[in-house]
């Protein structure tokens, strides 16, 4: 399943994955940490398409964790 960075602002990510947004708080501080390979940038919520919260999926697990911050890093970059 593809994962998109489709939002970075605010100390907010939000990433499109399929039908879903997952967002994630990202601070400054946390992007250095983030850089050095400190941190591990994880969803602490769900939206639908219609934009209402939703639980995290069952199918979302380390791997599509791992590509999302893939993704992160290199639109950091």
């Amino acid at each position: 399943m593809k994962i998109e960075l489709v939002r970075f602002e605010d100390g907010l990510a939000d990433f499109e994955i399929g039908d879903l947004t997952a967002r994630c708080n990202v601070s400054d501080w946390d992007l250095n940490e983030f850089l050095n390979g400190e941190l591990i940038i994880k969803p602490y919520a769900w939206f639908d398409i219609n934009e209402d919260e939703v639980a995290k999926p069952e199918w979302f697990g380390r791997k599509e964790l791992f590509e999302l911050n893939n993704v992160f890093e290199r639109s950091l970059k």
